[in-house]
């Protein structure tokens, strides 16, 4: 069972995301901010992290990211990313930040499940 942490600061789209990773089959930690996080992280790391939009918009999200590859450089976690933010200056910045991929809302969910599956298969792999 893999395990993945979902951090958004709107209420709706993080208990859209955490039904959709449960029904298939993760184990699912969320948390409303980029402290909450951080927190869950040094409890339990997971596979993956899916980071949304956090406030203020692009600046905290990115920042979580930098922050969570700097403090857990020894670990290999996949990093996605979903916002809003879809200009191509947003996106660059985000994976500059460390995210392994960047997807713009709106998405399909079982899309978002499929990025963090085939990313957590990657590093299984090599």
């Amino acid at each position: 069972m893999y395990r993945v942490l979902i951090v958004d600061d709107e209420p709706s789209m993080l208990e859209l995301m955490r039904i959709a990773f449960e029904q298939d089959g993760f184990a699912v930690q969320t948390a409303k901010s980029s402290y909450e996080a951080m927190a869950r992280l040094l409890e339990q790391w997971p596979d993956a992290v899916v980071v949304g939009d956090l406030r203020p918009l692009s600046v905290a999200s990115c920042n979580l990211v930098n922050d969570i590859r700097y403090a857990f450089a020894g670990l290999d976690m996949a990093v996605v990313m979903v916002s809003t933010q879809a200009r191509p200056l947003d996106i660059t910045v985000g994976l500059a930040a460390g995210a392994n991929q960047y997807l713009t809302k709106p998405f399909r969910l079982q899309a978002l499940v499929f990025t963090v599956l085939e990313l957590i298969a990657r590093r299984s792999a090599a």
